[in-house]
């Protein structure tokens, strides 16, 4: 017991929150529905909560380090999350926990001006293609409806999630005049478009990692002359030194009826060139594909979160 609280440990070299916040840090690290947005501003508030709780600067970095690193351990290639605690880290011996405040407020700001940005790669009229659910993307489409753009919209189902679906339903709302169809027709469709927006997981030196059908998205689109637009923040920018890239291999079951000695099941993530992409849209303004290497390139890493990818290396 420290300074009247009970603390509970969530891994031997780290100090560890009070049993509430070690709790949601728990849900937060089985959590794989929410998208990386919600997640990181839960994890904000978590370590908002740590701050205020821990005696001094000193114990509140421990504890917002220690939180961090286990959320990591679980989403380990989770952009905003590693931006998150990166540049809390980096920033924490010059501003203290008045960091965390100073994030969140930027977070919001980027946020804004990404949206804004996005909106203005929105026809006014014509087609566009959408791939996926990004919430990027989809702010940006109904930013643009508020300025009295209302182009067609032509999507997918988003198998084996069918996030499509959602997707659909939110934007008939606003008005425009959405047609579904499934993942490989949209490919082929891709022709018919003006335009093509696309939201990205992460970014990073090597591309964009994003669901399964990108990189095919991407090709048809070049070789069609059709303009790929991509939405996204700069926190989801993983920087180069930084070892581990969305599991590209994970899948997830399609439950058909099927005999049991037929395996099921389909990749979720991909890696997809950046080479086809007109632009990357940030709240930055438009980076250009190479860019946003140089940028991955150049960012840097704290060395804590740099000693802790070599432990977990380590037979």
């Amino acid at each position: 017991m420290e300074g009247g609280r009970n603390h509970t440990l969530l891994h031997a070299d780290r100090i560890a929150p009070t049993v509430d916040v070690d709790q949601r840090i728990a849900e937060l690290s089985s959590d794989r529905t929410s998208g990386a947005s919600e997640l990181t501003a839960e994890a904000l508030a978590v370590f908002h909560e740590l701050a205020l709780d821990a005696p001094d600067e000193e114990e509140a970095r421990r504890a917002v380090r220690g939180a961090g690193l286990a959320l990591l351990d679980a989403h380990p290639a989770m952009a905003p999350l590693v931006h998150l605690l990166n540049q809390a880290l980096l920033c924490w011996d010059h501003e203290g926990s008045s960091v965390l405040t100073r994030l969140e407020e930027e977070s919001k700001d980027r946020a804004k001006r990404l949206h804004e940005a996005g909106a203005r790669r929105v026809p006014e009229e014509g087609t566009l293609v959408l791939y996926s659910r990004s919430g990027s993307v989809l702010r940006s489409v109904q930013q643009a409806c508020r300025e009295g753009a209302c182009p067609d919209v032509i999507l997918s189902e988003g198998r084996p999630a069918y996030e499509g679906l959602s997707l659909a339903r939110t934007l008939s709302k606003e008005g425009l005049d959405v047609r579904v169809t499934t993942d490989t027709d949209l490919i082929a469709r891709v022709g018919q478009a003006d335009r093509v927006l696309i939201g990205a997981d992460a970014l990073c030196a090597r591309g964009l990692v994003n669901k399964v059908g990108t990189r095919a998205l991407f090709l048809v689109a070049w070789e069609e002359g059709v303009p790929v637009h991509v939405i996204s923040g700069l926190d989801k920018l993983l920087p180069s030194s930084y070892a581990p890239v969305p599991p590209l291999t994970r899948e997830t079951p399609l439950d058909h009826d099927l005999p049991g000695d037929i395996h099921q099941g389909a990749r979720l993530f991909e890696l997809a060139p950046l080479d086809h992409a007109r632009e990357v849209v940030t709240e930055e303004g438009s980076l250009s594909p190479q860019a946003v290497v140089a940028r991955a390139r150049a960012e840097p890493v704290h060395a804590d979160l740099t000693q802790a990818l070599e432990s977990r290396q380590k037979p």
